[in-house]
């Protein structure tokens, strides 16, 4: 160990390496430090990029005047392209969304169609697959609605029960004897006016008035024969004719 002596006079003492030695002594040096180029540093970087082109861009492009200041003509370029493409990408998207709700309106009205298809065949049923009570319900109403129109034309037309009783007339035998007409009270005098049959033998022809007889038919009865040309009997007769021929068209 050598003393070493300073100019205060304290003393210090340190090592020292023998001249001999020096060979043995390996310098020492700063490790070497390995960078990694990771995927969040590569991002940084690229985002780093992008942000010095779109700067420097739109730096460029502003137009400037002669003191290096942005002039508005260059101001409002940047803001129409900022505009535009935020527009397109407004546009893209509303395309998007706009294709997504046809899509499902079509879907939507698919299924009402399938509803609508199911409901008309449960509709086309044959007339034969309803059951004997609801077609003699059927028969009734039909008879009762007609009954009530028949009956609103005869109050104000009497074309009707004149045409009625002319073909009853004509039906009944050339040698028929003791001829007697049945009508309702008011129509009487209708026919009687109408057919001149006043002017008839009584012991041959004789109206009748009948309250329970309806207005647009009559009842004629001979010595030996009776011929029904009531309402509800010619609209039976109608009615079973059409019902019919329903069902041999079926």
């Amino acid at each position: 160990m050598e003393t070493v002596v300073t100019a205060e006079g304290d003393s210090k003492s340190r090592k020292v390496i023998p001249k001999g030695s020096s060979e043995t002594v390996t310098l020492w040096q700063t490790p070497t430090v390995e960078v990694r180029n990771t995927q969040t540093e590569v991002q940084f970087q690229q985002s780093a990029t992008k942000v010095d082109n779109y700067s420097n861009g739109f730096f460029k492009a502003l137009d400037r005047n002669e003191f290096g200041m942005p002039t508005v003509v260059g101001i409002e370029a940047i803001q129409k392209q900022a505009y535009d493409e935020a527009y397109e990408e407004g546009l893209i998207a509303g395309r998007t969304a706009g294709q997504k709700e046809l899509e499902e309106s079509i879907q939507q009205a698919k299924q009402q169609v399938t509803l609508l298809t199911q409901l008309m065949e449960r509709l086309h049923r044959p007339f034969q697959e309803l059951d004997l009570e609801v077609e003699q319900q059927l028969v009734s109403l039909t008879i009762a609605l007609a009954k009530q129109v028949v009956k609103n034309v005869t109050e104000s037309d009497y074309e009707e029960i004149l045409a009625v009783v002319r073909e009853a007339v004509q039906l009944l035998p050339v040698n028929a004897r003791g001829v007697k007409l049945y009508l309702h009270p008011e129509e009487v005098d209708i026919v009687n006016n109408a057919l001149r049959l006043a002017e008839c033998d009584e012991q041959e022809w004789q109206l009748v008035a009948d309250p329970a007889l309806s207005k647009g038919g009559c009842l004629v009865k001979t010595e030996n024969s009776k011929l029904d040309a009531t309402l509800e009997s010619r609209l039976q007769a109608a009615i079973t004719q059409m019902m019919g021929a329903q069902r041999k068209q079926d």
